[in-house]
């Protein structure tokens, strides 16, 4: 009897302890990746960056979204990534469209993710919006991005020499330097700012490339930049 009444009482321990183990590794699972905050408005989530001294990070994603779904799936639950987001980024998502089963939490960002999509002129999914800690935008992304592409993207957006927005008002105001000027063409193209996109690589071609010694024009780089802005 007290053989049995041990082995019971050994077997309960055993239980609990796997147990015990088992929730130890759910709750490590649930740390990994991007933790994204559970903001009642956008000023709520801005005002927590300005206060910890990060940025930004919004994820606008839209329920139906393949691409986005992706991201939760493949990309976010990365530890690489998320030791770099957490660190770096107060991260927030917004839900871009409405439907029935949204919670009341979804609910109560309807007016602010109307007032994102069209202060920031959203229109493709998933949108990666950076704001710097006080709250202005300084650089976004748009579409899947696999783990590599997306670490390069969250490095660019705490970047002043890569930041998209940052470089654009630099050069809005006269300040051109010619070795960012091919990539800012090509992001406001990718931004759908196809005016300006051309307006920066025919500055480009006109003043720089074209007064170019020989050696330094004819690069594959510099003729592929020209073929691709003349056909368009």
């Amino acid at each position: 009897m007290y053989i049995k009444k041990r082995d019971a009482m050994l077997s309960k321990k055993i239980i609990a302890l796997i147990l015990i183990l088992v929730m130890i590794e759910y709750s490590h699972a649930q740390q990994r990746g991007v933790r994204f905050g559970g903001y009642s408005s956008l000023k709520e989530a801005m005002a927590r960056a300005k206060t910890e001294n990060k940025y930004l990070f919004i994820d606008v994603f839209a329920t139906w979204c393949g691409p986005c779904k992706n991201m939760d799936q493949y990309i976010y639950p990365n530890d690489t990534v998320g030791n770099l987001v957490n660190s770096r980024f107060i991260a927030i998502k917004v839900q871009a469209d409405t439907g029935k089963a949204d919670d009341n939490n979804i609910r109560e960002w309807y007016a602010d993710a109307r007032q994102v999509m069209r202060q920031y002129t959203v229109n493709a999914f998933p949108t990666f919006l950076f704001f710097d800690p006080d709250g202005k935008l300084v650089h976004r992304g748009i579409g899947f991005k696999d783990k590599d592409e997306f670490v390069a993207l969250l490095n660019d957006a705490t970047d002043a020499r890569r930041q998209y927005y940052t470089v654009k008002e630099s050069y809005e105001k006269g300040i051109k330097d010619y070795a960012v000027l091919p990539r800012l063409s090509a992001m406001a193209r990718e931004f759908n700012e196809k005016g300006f996109s051309q307006v920066v690589a025919t500055d480009y071609i006109d003043d720089y490339l074209m007064s170019a010694k020989e050696e330094e024009l004819y690069t594959k780089d510099n003729l592929l930049f020209i073929a691709g802005n003349i056909a368009s």
